[in-house]
C-alpha cells in the first residue's frame, strides 16, 4: 500500500500550470446496485434514512436517494432489464449480487478535469457527466455535479439516524495502476495511513476537498467491486446506535486512531456495502 501512495505522490511532484491553478475534487455520490429496490429502501429506513423517491428512466432505472444537503448522497438503484449499456453493466454487477456499482466525484471545474485527465492519456469523454468507457478498468469512477435538485424539501435531509454527509468511500483491489494515474492528473495528494478510518488504519488516504477515499488491499474486495464502503457522518451517534438497535441490524463499536468513534455495518447488513456511521 506504500506503493501506491509513492507511486501517486510521485505523480504529483512536477508542477504543472494546472496543478496550481485553484481546483479541487470533491466526493458526489455512491450508487449501489440492488436487486430488489423495495426490500433495500425499507433496510435504509429502518436504519435511520430518510428517502427521496427517484425519477422513471426511460431505460427502466428506478432509484431512492439517502440525500445530504451538502449535494452528496447514497443511491440505491436497480436495472430490471438489460436494454443499453447502462443497463447491462448493473445486469453484470446484479448477476454477481448487490454492492457498491459506481464511485462519483465532483470537481470544482468539468473542464479542466476533462482536459487533466486527457492529458494523461487516460479515455475520459465528456457528455452529462465526464466518464470512461465500460471496457475500462475505470468504468466505475465518473464526475458530475452535485445532487442538488429544485424538488429536494427539508423532509429529505432529516435523517432519523442525524445522519450529515457523505465523508468518505472505500475502494478495494489488488493494484490501483489506473486510480494513480487519474488522481495524480487532477493533483490529489496521498497519505500512507489513515488515521481516522477506524476498520484499517494503515489504508492508503486520498485527500479530497471535502473528504476522503481510502484504498484498502485486495482482501477487502467484494466480488469484482472496487467500491466496496461508504462514510457517513452524523451528528450524534448514540442516536445512531439506537436506530440500529431498533431495527435489529448488527454493528461493531469502532474507535479510530485519533479517538473518533463510529459504528460499522457489515454488506451483508447494507445490501453489498460496508456502511460506517461516524461521529
Amino acid at each position: 500500500m506504500l506503493a501506491v501512495a509513492a507511486a501517486v505522490t510521485g505523480g504529483m511532484l512536477s508542477a504543472t500550470p494546472e496543478a496550481r491553478a485553484p481546483f479541487t475534487v470533491g466526493l458526489d455520490h455512491v450508487p449501489v446496485a440492488v436487486r430488489d429496490l423495495e426490500a433495500a429502501a425499507a433496510r435504509y429506513m429502518a436504519m435511520g434514512f430518510a428517502l427521496k423517491e427517484g425519477r422513471p428512466h426511460p431505460n427502466g432505472i428506478t432509484n431512492r436517494h439517502v440525500k445530504f444537503d451538502n449535494g452528496t448522497e447514497v443511491e440505491l438503484i436497480t436495472a430490471p432489464e438489460p436494454v443499453d449499456d447502462l443497463t447491462r453493466y448493473y445486469r453484470r454487477l446484479l448477476d454477481q449480487g448487490d454492492g457498491g456499482a459506481f464511485l462519483a466525484l465532483h470537481p470544482s471545474e468539468h473542464e479542466q478535469a476533462l482536459v487533466r485527465l486527457s492529458r494523461a492519456g487516460l479515455p475520459a469523454s465528456a457528455g452529462i457527466n465526464i466518464s470512461f468507457p465500460y471496457d475500462h478498468p475505470l468504468r466505475y469512477l465518473f464526475f458530475a455535479g452535485l445532487n442538488h435538485s429544485p424538488t429536494d424539501r427539508p423532509e429529505h435531509f432529516a435523517h432519523a439516524n442525524t445522519a450529515l454527509r457523505l465523508s468518505a468511500v472505500w475502494l478495494a483491489g489488488a493494484a490501483f495502476a489506473d486510480e494513480q494515474l487519474a488522481l495524480g492528473a487532477l493533483g490529489l495528494t496521498i497519505s500512507p495511513s489513515a488515521p481516522d478510518f477506524a476498520l484499517l488504519p494503515e489504508a492508503v488516504m486520498v485527500r479530497l476537498a471535502d473528504g476522503a477515499l481510502y484504498l484498502l488491499p485486495a482482501r477487502h474486495a467484494r466480488l469484482s467491486r472496487r467500491v466496496v464502503g461508504v462514510t457517513l457522518d452524523v451528528r450524534d451517534l448514540a442516536t445512531a446506535v439506537t436506530r440500529l438497535e431498533s431495527a435489529a441490524v448488527p454493528f461493531r463499536r469502532l474507535v479510530a486512531a485519533t479517538g473518533r468513534r463510529s459504528v460499522v455495518v457489515n454488506p451483508d447488513e447494507a445490501h453489498g456495502i460496508w456502511l460506517e456511521l461516524r461521529q
